[in-house]
């Protein structure tokens, strides 16, 4: 008997998006793909890591998920400012 314990290996088309300026009530989305590059299935899970729940400019298509070995998962990222003259950035946990 014989057998190899493997771990997923998953990478981001995209480690940083930038939606540059935006009048506030206008919407703007752009996509990243979490590619699944190893033979075993991967379990993903997104996180907010800065969210002090007062900007809510982002949201995410999907937060939670499974990509079959070597495929992939598309995320769609969405910004909607909230706020005029505010600077948002979020940052998140893969």
């Amino acid at each position: 008997m014989s057998g190899i314990g493997k771990f997923p290996y998953v990478n981001l088309s995209h480690e940083k998006l930038d939606f540059e300026s935006l009048t506030v009530g206008k919407t703007i989305t752009k996509n990243i793909q979490l590619r699944n590059h190893s033979q075993v299935k991967s379990i993903f899970t997104i996180d907010r890591i800065n969210d002090d729940g007062k900007d809510n400019s982002f949201s995410l298509s999907q937060t939670t998920g499974t990509i079959v070995p070597g495929g992939s998962s598309k995320i769609t990222v969405t910004y909607q400012p909230q706020i005029v003259g505010q600077f948002s950035s979020t940052h998140y946990s893969i």
